[in-house]
């Protein structure tokens, strides 16, 4: 068959078609592919450009904590604020763009990870706030942060190169398309020239790929160039050899090299020597294929001759298999990181060495009671290891196992602490060798933030030698108030067994002066028993008031009284025996001193009648002044009135020598020693009782010359209609006519003494009956039934407290008035009295006067 030129022309031109379509298909199929391939480059890079933010940030972030924890400023806690608030959504973002990638599974167990560190930070931050910067320390060594945060750079480490590898993939991909579509269209430029026209439109579209393909990487090339060069953190390329290929800013800002500095060196010549063998060896070992990346911390010589530390990142890079091969490097400036490491180790190693070395035990626990940390006193008491207890409940250690309670104690006690209560008692604990020690034990709960305990610090203190310090003390303190308690006996019996026979000589002797049948010459002898008796109980009153100062029995009676009447009375006692030695014997009372006044009237009489008995002792010529006026010492107020008793002589004075010795015991000035009156004890308890009434006393005094006593004592205002003043009864001798008859007990177990009381009542007009014990009491008294008892307190049988009690139990005995009389004289023994149901109480010598100044007041009586 023979075809004509139009028929082989229209073969030719239907081949080119086929062929241009065949062409044109391909080209289309290669356009979408390419399409693919750039939209897939441009998510990878999207994910590793996010997995390099997350690192940076999440790295800034534990930076900033570790600065919180040495600084405790604030502000190094931005970074970990903005991850708090920033991670969840770039992890969504990953999680979208990875979506049935290889990466999804890592990306997973990252997003755990970083929660963990998370909460780990949060509990960081609450101890460092309550605790300070060794604790925080201690919990970011407990819980392992370092390495958390190394397990979170590794995954994101694994997931970029994963990133890298697939981008390089990619874009040898786009490379091999690109090359395609290239000779597709070459061949259909040729074809469409040498066929047919019509094969411009699809050359066209190709071309229009291309362009589109070409901006694409472009675009991606441009991105890549800023993040390079705009890097937070140093970046290179480095030849196998060790050359610098390319730098980025923040490189050389690490280093303090320029671009091109950097570019003619080796990074060999600025590393470390101790480091550059190791860096060396990894670099073999990826070009051999043995590792894929690596990373380590070294250090850089700046440029300025200082070490910089760095955190170095390495991987391989392959452009194609025929050519060489290059390293990928990021390196991050972590100088400040090392030397708050550094700081941090060296404060862990102070703080251990205190922790360890201190004599408390001391611990830490979870809130569960579990055992996170013993010291070393702690673990050499017991005598066991700390891999022993160690995240084991606290009261399982040897220590607690004394006793099943003293464990249920811990438990208990550690809940408690966990609530938020600060836990502190004494407890029993066992050592090793069975020893066993007291601690005082405090469990003290740290809270976060939130206010939940997040640890409890249990502390113990050895208190074994105090407790036996307390123990010997209570023991010593036992013997002291039995001694006290013997030698109050022995006073108080010294006291009976003394005043016992004074009480005769002078009641006697009282009774005797009413006789006025008796000589002058016989009224003589009994004014002479009568001051010996008186001066006989004012030395024993002396020896045992000075007992009582010394052993502290001593006390206040603060009452109501006439201070006008009490000092004219002092006065009154005295004149007599200053007018027997021809002395001018003077009173001045200033007319601001208060007629009633609040104190101890017993004790200021005592005082100006030691101070007055000395002056006229002790004086032969001249004069005795007493003055008494309000004192300037402190300024007055309405209740308290402060007053200054002075008494002055023209007497032998003292020595200047004796001045500070003169208010010691028993203590004698020479011109004292001379007299032979006196025990040295006056001025020494005059001393004693102004100290004891909050006053003090002093003396100016020239050899020779006289003396001058002055102390001040406050007193307090009393009202006027709430003192009594006293009856006197003097010249007492019968009652007056027109009066009842009075039926009066006496009970004494000491005849002398009843016959004395007897004899001195009977002779006023008034029914006396006896009786020698309190059982003896008991039965007159029902069956006499008397209106006035006067008891004494020692007796056999029954003394008079226990008769005193008894009466006062019936109905009819709130009617019978109870005098207590007795040689027992200490306050405590009128309080005894008083509260056995006794209405009064006199003591043994007694005044006969004072005696019956008491019966006329209970019981009404008028006397002539």
């Amino acid at each position: 068959m023979k075809f004509s030129v139009e028929n082989k022309i229209r073969s030719v031109f239907g081949l080119a078609m086929l062929i241009l379509s065949i062409v044109g298909g391909f080209s289309f199929w290669s356009a979408i592919q390419l399409s693919k391939t750039v939209a897939s480059t441009a998510d990878s890079q999207r994910v590793a450009e996010k997995l390099k933010d997350l690192s940076l940030q999440i790295e800034a972030a534990d930076n900033g904590i570790a600065d919180y924890v040495i600084t405790g400023e604030k502000q190094y806690l931005q970074p970990y604020l903005f991850v708090v608030e920033n991670i969840p959504p770039q992890l969504e973002a990953l999680y979208q763009k990875s979506n049935n990638h290889p990466s999804l599974q890592q990306l997973t167990t990252l997003e755990t990870l970083i929660n963990k560190q998370l909460a780990v930070n949060k509990e960081i931050i609450a101890v460092r706030e309550l605790q300070g910067f060794v604790s925080a320390q201690k919990i970011m060594s407990l819980d392992g942060s370092q390495k958390q945060t190394s397990a979170i750079q590794k995954i994101i480490k694994e997931m970029q190169h994963r990133e890298n590898q697939q981008l390089k993939q990619y874009l040898l991909a786009v490379g091999a398309n690109s090359q395609t579509t290239k000779n597709v269209v070459l061949i259909s430029s040729v074809l469409a020239i040498a066929l047919i026209p019509s094969g411009i439109f699809i050359i066209d579209r190709d071309i229009a790929y291309m362009n589109r393909i070409k901006a694409a990487l472009r675009e991606s090339e441009e991105r890549f160039r800023r993040a390079y060069n705009d890097a937070a953190i140093g970046m290179a390329l480095v030849a196998p050899d060790g050359r610098w290929l390319s730098v980025n800013s923040a490189l050389c800002d690490i280093v303090g090299y320029s671009e091109a500095e950097l570019l003619n060196i080796t990074f060999q010549a600025i590393t470390h020597s101790e480091d550059l063998d190791t860096d060396l060896n990894y670099v073999q070992r990826l070009l051999s294929g043995e590792i894929r990346s690596y990373q380590m911390e070294k250090r850089y010589f700046h440029k300025q001759g200082y070490i910089v530390w760095v955190l170095l990142s390495v991987s391989l890079m392959r452009e194609t298999p025929t050519q060489s091969p290059y390293l990928i490097a990021q390196i991050q400036d972590i100088t400040k990181q090392k030397l708050a490491q550094e700081a941090l180790h060296e404060s862990e190693r102070r703080f251990h060495a205190i922790f360890n070395q201190t004599f408390q035990f001391i611990g830490l626990l979870k809130p569960d009671g579990t055992l996170l940390e013993a010291n070393e006193t702690a673990l050499n008491f017991a005598g066991i290891k700390s891999v022993d207890i160690v995240n084991r409940p606290f009261w399982e250690a040897r220590w607690w196992t004394i006793s099943a309670a003293t464990q249920a104690q811990l438990q208990k006690a550690i809940a408690s602490a966990a609530a938020g209560e600060f836990v502190r008692y004494e407890v029993d604990v066992l050592g090793a060798e069975d020893t066993i020690t007291t601690l005082d034990l405090s469990l003290k709960p740290v809270f976060d933030e939130t206010g939940n305990v997040v640890l409890i610090i249990p502390e113990g203190r050895d208190i074994s030698r105090r407790k036996q310090a307390e123990e010997e003390m209570r023991k010593a303190k036992e013997a002291a108030e039995l001694a006290n308690q013997a030698k109050s006996m022995f006073l108080a019996n010294m006291s009976h067994e003394l005043r016992t026979p004074l009480n005769s000589i002078l009641g006697f002797t009282q009774v005797m002066k009413r006789d006025r049948s008796l000589t002058p010459k016989h009224q003589e002898y009994l004014q002479i028993i009568s001051r010996s008796g008186d001066h006989l109980l004012g030395l024993i009153n002396d020896v045992l008031d000075l007992a009582k100062i010394e052993s502290g029995y001593i006390t206040h009676d603060h009452q109501r009284f006439n201070l006008h009447l009490l000092l004219q009375c002092v006065f009154q006692m005295l004149k007599p025996k200053a007018e027997a030695k021809n002395l001018q014997f003077n009173f001045y009372r200033d007319p601001h001193v208060p007629q009633y006044a609040i104190a101890d009237e017993k004790k200021i009489r005592q005082v100006l009648i030691n101070l007055l008995s000395n002056a006229i002792k002790f004086t032969e010529n001249g004069s005795v002044v007493l003055r008494v006026q309000p004192s300037n010492k402190e300024p007055q107020t309405n209740q308290i009135l402060w007053l200054s008793f002075e008494v002055e002589d023209t007497g032998v004075g003292i020595a200047a020598t004796d001045i500070q010795t003169i208010f010691h015991p028993f203590f004698q000035t020479q011109s004292g020693k001379n007299i032979t009156e006196g025990t040295g004890l006056g001025l020494s308890i005059s001393n004693k009782l102004i100290q004891f009434m909050g006053g003090e006393i002093t003396v100016k005094s020239n050899l020779g010359q006289g003396s001058k006593f002055t102390f001040d004592i406050p007193v307090g205002l009393a009202e006027t209609d709430l003192v009594l003043s006293p009856n006197h009864y003097d010249q007492v001798t019968k009652l007056a006519p027109g009066q009842p008859s009075y039926r009066v007990l006496i009970v004494d177990d000491q005849a002398e003494n009843r016959l004395l009381l007897v004899e001195l009542l009977t002779d006023l007009g008034l029914e006396v009956r006896e009786a020698t014990n309190g059982q003896e009491a008991l039965t007159m008294w029902k069956q006499w039934e008397p209106q006035l008892i006067l008891m004494d307190i020692r007796m056999p049988v029954m003394d008079g407290y226990a008769a005193t009690k008894q009466i006062r139990a019936t109905p009819k005995g709130a009617e019978t008035i109870i005098i207590a009389l007795t040689a027992y004289s200490s306050t405590s023994d009128r309080t005894l009295a008083i509260n056995a149901g006794c209405d009064d109480f006199v003591t043994k010598p007694f005044s006969a006067e004072v005696l019956c100044a008491k019966i006329a007041d209970y019981l009404g009586l008028r006397y002539e």
